[in-house]
């Protein structure tokens, strides 16, 4: 009651200097007029009342919008950058654009200082706000544009707004296809981030170079696609973080699929287990998928490679018990590797059932265990496997 207490008052205090200054002359009452919209769309925004803080921000621009003073001006430019951040909020990418646009109409030649972090927020959020809406040749022009502007920016704010227009950049040239440039984009974001303290940009960093790594196998550089993935391993395998854990898992998973894919079974084998041996008793959900993938691919190759009876434990692993929710992981695959998948359940059924202890009916391949019980993958294509989750209760 009295944090409420507090904020009506300090609402209070803002409706007041808004209703006296409403038409005021004088610079000083005039900023101090911006002074008080901006702050009370902040606190309001604080709390959860978006729709209100638009309001608020957008009365700056209404009120004080043709205003010719820098300061006024800049004022406006915050007005519609915290618009912009209340309209990302609210879900609404379309009327973020609009504004984004409107502050870049009005700001973006502006030759003073004091506007260039306004124009690069606004390019960046365009860009970002583009690519929820799939509009990805339009955040590619826009994410561009605020990294070639603002890249030899030595003030902090820049070098940020520069490093999230690279990440995002990678992410629109990824559904374009266009992965040399998205390389190019990914060692930007890396040299750029590389030292920062922040807690979070290891994560981002991961991330980063584990996508590197499937750009560079879909460009067919197989070596230097195995290197990035080696390096996530190499800079995080050690950590005790739960999100790190998950990416070098699953960049250790992605490193078996393209060794897989090249037909370097062994080396994919080795990471097979090098994967099992780091993440096989993980129970965190994001580490398991990667867990299930690399047993499910290692039971293929070895399927395949004439060693049924080596694979068929890997699926017994994978199946051998029930979770109390009966809940499923979705696994999806590639063309090449769903045929292969395809062909290695073949020969793993008709193995099991010259055995009498596997069949592959309606597809669903099951195995039985030493108690009798019979466990099961089904297949839906085999581009989509479902697998129970309860080799890890």
């Amino acid at each position: 009651m009295a944090d409420q207490a507090d904020f009506d008052e300090q609402l209070a205090e803002f409706e007041g200097v808004i209703a006296d200054l409403s038409e005021a002359t004088d610079l000083a009452d005039r900023e101090y007029l911006a002074w008080a919209l901006l702050s009370r769309g902040d606190a309001l925004y604080r709390v959860g009342r978006r729709k209100e803080a638009l309001v608020s921000f957008e009365e700056v621009v209404t009120r004080l919008g043709n205003d010719p003073e820098v300061e006024l001006r800049l004022r406006v430019a915050t007005a519609l950058s915290y618009r912009v951040t209340a309209l990302t909020a609210l879900k609404r990418p379309e009327d973020a654009i609009a504004v984004c646009d409107q502050l870049l109409d009005r700001f973006a030649d502006d030759p003073d200082p004091g506007f260039a972090s306004h124009v690069s927020f606004a390019l960046v959020e365009k860009g970002i706000a583009l690519t929820k809406l799939e509009r990805d040749e339009e955040a590619v022009e826009a994410l561009t544009e605020a990294i070639t502007r603002f890249r030899d920016a030595s003030e902090s704010r820049l070098e940020g707004h520069v490093a999230s227009a690279l990440y995002n950049l990678e992410i629109a040239l990824r559904r374009l296809g266009r992965h040399e440039e998205a390389v190019g984009a990914i060692d930007e974001y890396v040299a750029l981030i590389g030292s920062s303290e922040d807690p979070d940009m290891p994560d981002r960093v991961a991330a980063s170079l584990d996508a590197k790594g499937e750009h560079l196998a879909a460009l067919g550089r197989s070596d230097e696609a195995l290197a990035a993935f080696q390096e996530v391993a190499t800079r995080y395998g050690d950590t005790g973080d739960p999100r790190l854990r998950a990416r070098v898992a699953r960049a250790l998973l992605h490193a078996i699929v393209s060794l897989w894919r090249s037909d370097r079974d062994e080396q994919a084998l080795d990471t097979c287990d090098d994967l099992l041996a780091r993440f096989g008793d993980d129970d965190e959900p994001a580490v398991r998928i990667s867990v299930v993938g690399a047993l499910v691919r290692k039971g293929a190759i070895l399927a395949l490679g004439g060693r049924p009876d080596e694979a068929a434990p890997i699926f017994e692993q994978i199946t051998s018990l029930q979770t109390d929710d009966g809940s499923r992981l979705l696994l999806h695959f590639e063309p090449d590797e769903a045929e292969r998948l395809e062909r290695a359940f073949a020969a793993l059924s008709e193995s099991e059932a010259d055995a009498g202890t596997a069949s592959n009916t309606d597809g669903l391949l099951t195995f039985e265990d030493a108690s009798g019980n019979l466990h099961g993958i089904e297949v839906v294509d085999f581009r989509r496997i479902e697998i129970d989750l309860s080799a890890f209760d």
